[in-house]
């Protein structure tokens, strides 16, 4: 998070999802489950940045002794929180991101 903030401090990061999976079981026995959800939303680098603390990074087990420049973590962030915009009008909704 931090180099892209160094290199690009005013870009806006457009995520495309289109959620199928709705319940998840982890092999700990916990279980998971979001509602369906398809849709662009996007957010200012800047809000991006205020959005990931400790407490939303997840580890990649299976990284942990990569040498092939993987991630080894990420942060998870919750796509209802008040910096994302859903884009509809794409460049209404831009233009409100700042």
């Amino acid at each position: 998070m931090d180099r892209y903030y160094q290199l690009y401090p005013g870009i806006i990061v457009l995520y495309h999802v289109n959620w199928i999976a709705v319940k998840m079981v982890s092999g700990y026995g916990k279980t998971a489950e979001v509602k369906a959800m398809e849709g662009i939303w996007a957010a200012t680098i800047n809000k991006i940045k205020a959005m990931c603390t400790p407490e939303n990074l997840h580890a990649y087990l299976q990284r942990t002794n990569d040498k092939q420049g993987n991630a080894r973590d990420s942060y998870v962030l919750n796509l209802k929180h008040d910096h994302f915009k859903v884009i509809e009008d794409d460049k209404q909704n831009l233009k409100r991101l700042n």
